[in-house]
């Protein structure tokens, strides 16, 4: 993603394909020959072009469908997609109510692009889906739409023998697309108000939706001629949609404005945003995710630079099938986190399950970092090479791929372990992105040749598709602050002045720093020095943060709660970390440590990374996770925040968790989309 800033001078293009233009061309002349200036649509003239497709009973692409009355003097009715019996595995499957766009005056489930949508949402996503048609504006005005969208659920409440043996409706999804966004919005806070017994939402999808309010952002100043949404059709299809009388300051338009609802006291659903950066309305967007986020309420934002409104319905973009694929990994990560909870009180917290030997392993490593660590402030290294498996490196690929150690300071150590696909794996031709990773170990543990980092990088070269730059730093307590930032950032200057090291397919202008835990920590700071220094060759265009190793003199909720029980890292052994490395007579509140602190750093005027910080909700540090992430928002900074409320620390390091391999899959959106927004 982009850095934006006041003026927009540096907006990315809307680059597409003329065959994209064209169509969208025709959308838009299409729409507005439709709407008559008295606030009527031409009905006649529009259906001629709304081609709509009827419900296939046989399999297309390995999903079914069929249409379902709800209340047939409303014409309110929905389209049933369910994977056919040869996909489905006779496993449940979650149920998405899609809500389809049209400014709640246009299109239906029948309509060729819904159609189509929500076949792929189908396919793709593994759940049924049901897609509703609601009354229209402005033969139907507000409450119409959302009346008849909460009808749709409380049928399925009732009648859930309408819906597939496998469908599970305590695995229900909200959804919805620009004014069905915002439908999906409304009929969330109407369930919550609601007692259903059936039903229980586990998340809200809510794709660019439609939101607006009396005032003109920057973003619909700046963006009114972009295509399908501009201010004059939005003002039109707000007057046609709100009651006689009302401005779009009416809460149904301005939801986080003056007459906005408090949800905070509702059990708001966990949403996941998308907005375009070619969209007038990104800054509605981008306020009720705020808003959501002030209320209390679980909020995750997504942001295309480069995407127009509706970009999500042309299956020829990449960024289409990217939006689908992070879809999925919300719906699964909710699934998860849901079947894994546990009532206590009033409150539901997730809770910690795991595998017997993924606990021994935890605990193994606990009782032995506990024992390298002395209480005079030393390392016992001759204990810890005993018990630090390494590896060497591999000339002869294994899985597809090929090491080898590369030495940049020898009489400080430092070297790194350069990991790459073997030439059979790749196209030749094709230039990969460089991935320049910091390994976790609190500063005072582990080296890119141990066994666990040395297999999450191969890992990483396997799924992502990028070369790997595996930093090897001196340690504490024999080397104290600043050591490992300048070896790490003496690492990036190697790289600039000798980028022939790397393979020919090795793209320096796309590079990525990452770290996990005390590389996280590591990877912030040596952002934050290239941000302030001027390279030749190389260029930092992301951050990928796990579990960053923050702190301060603070007590955090999260470590009262958890500091003393959770796996691998406690209170005790934090705090002998952080005494390890920092400066004699400096406390947890030093800019290395509390980053967001008394003493932070003003990054608001440099070109620091985008980012992607991972938290995970058995981890006591994760309130300085969040915080971080706040800091970053405040700064002006693009950041996205993943939460694992299930997973402990390094979680990742743990091939055969699930989230493991969810996280890596979620590392190689933010990578493709970055490396997409760098051209």
């Amino acid at each position: 993603m982009e850095e934006r800033s006041d003026s927009y001078a540096e907006a990315p293009k809307l680059s597409l394909s003329w065959s994209t233009q064209l169509y969208i061309s025709f959308l838009t002349v299409t729409t507005d020959f439709a709407c008559r200036p008295n606030g009527s649509v031409n009905r006649r003239f529009y259906n001629f072009f709304d081609r709509k497709t009827k419900p296939k009973a046989n399999p297309v692409n390995g999903v079914t469908s069929k249409d379902v009355i709800v209340d047939a003097a409303k014409d309110v009715w929905f389209r049933l997609f369910a994977p056919s019996s040869t996909t489905a595995h006779d496993v449940t499957l979650p149920v998405v109510m899609y809500f389809h766009g049209g400014g709640f005056a246009f299109l239906s489930p029948a309509s060729v692009v819904y159609d189509a949508l929500c076949r792929r949402f189908c396919h793709q996503l593994n759940a049924i889906v049901i897609s509703v048609n609601y009354r229209l504006t402005p033969e139907h005005r507000y409450p119409c739409q959302y009346d008849d969208g909460f009808a749709a659920m409380k049928f399925l409440e009732e009648n859930p023998s309408v819906l597939p043996e496998n469908a599970d409706l305590a695995k229900c999804f909200l959804a919805g697309d620009s004014a069905g966004a915002n439908l999906a919005h409304h009929v969330a806070i109407r369930i919550t108000q609601s007692e259903l017994r059936r039903v229980r939402v586990l998340g809200l999808l809510s794709i660019q939706p439609f939101f607006g309010g009396e005032e003109r952002t920057k973003a619909e100043i700046q963006h009114d001629r972009v295509p399908l949404v501009s201010v004059a059709r939005t003002d039109w299809m707000w007057k046609a949609f709100l009651p006689n009388g009302s401005d779009r300051n009416h809460g149904s338009c301005n939801v986080s404005g003056p007459n906005a609802l408090d949800i905070s006291g509702l059990n708001y659903p966990n949403t996941l945003v998308f907005v375009g950066g070619f969209d007038p309305l990104q800054d509605w967007q981008r306020r009720y995710y705020e808003w959501l986020r002030k209320s209390g309420k679980a909020a995750q934002l997504i942001e295309y630079p480069t995407m127009f409104h509706a970009f999500y319905v042309f299956p020829n973009l990449p960024e289409s099938s990217q939006l689908i694929s992070q879809v999925k990994d919300f719906i699964a990560n909710r699934v998860y986190i849901t079947q894994n909870m546990t009532t206590e009180g009033d409150s539901q917290l997730p809770k910690l399950s795991l595998a017997w030997h993924t606990r021994f392993s935890l605990s193994l490593f606990a009782a032995l970092n506990d024992i390298a660590c002395r209480q005079d402030g030393t390392v016992n290294r001759r204990f810890t090479k005993i018990i630090d498996r390494k590896t060497k490196p591999n000339a002869t690929p294994i899985k597809g791929v090929i090491s080898k150690d590369v030495t940049v300071d020898v009489t400080k150590t430092v070297w790194f372990r350069l990991y790459s696909p073997s030439a059979t794996t790749v196209d030749g031709d094709a230039t990969l992105p460089v991935l320049i990773f910091f390994h976790g170990g609190g500063f005072a543990f582990f080296a890119p040749s141990s066994f666990s980092y040395d297999a999450v990088c191969r890992r990483f070269v396997r799924q992502l598709n990028v070369i790997v730059v595996s930093i090897n730093y001196r340690l504490t307590p024999e080397n104290r602050y600043p050591s490992q930032y300048d070896d790490g950032f003496a690492v990036v200057k190697f790289l600039d002045e000798n980028p022939s090291i790397l393979p020919e397919n090795a793209d320096v202008s796309k590079c990525f720093v990452a770290g996990d835990s005390a590389g996280a920590n590591l990877a912030h700071h040596v952002a934050l020095r290239v941000a302030q220094s001027e390279l030749r060759k190389i260029r930092i265009i992301g951050l990928v943060s796990i579990q960053p190793f923050f702190g301060g003199e603070e007590r955090t909720e999260a470590e009262i709660r958890l500091g003393d029980g959770a796996p691998l890292v406690s209170m005790p052994r934090t705090d002998w970390l952080w005494k390890v490395f920092l400066p004699d007579g400096s406390n947890r509140d030093h800019e290395a440590v509390n980053v967001s602190g008394p003493n932070a750093m003003d990054i608001s005027g440099l070109n620091y990374p985008s980012t992607l910080v991972f938290v995970g909700g058995f981890d006591p540090l994760q309130d300085w996770q969040r915080r971080y992430f706040d800091w970053l928002k405040k700064s002006g900074k693009e950041v996205e925040l993943i939460e694992y409320p299930s997973m402990f620390h390094a979680f990742y390091l743990f091939p055969n968790l699930p989230e493991a391999f969810q996280l890596i899959s979620q590392v190689k959106d933010f990578i493709t989309k970055e490396v997409s927004n760098s051209k």
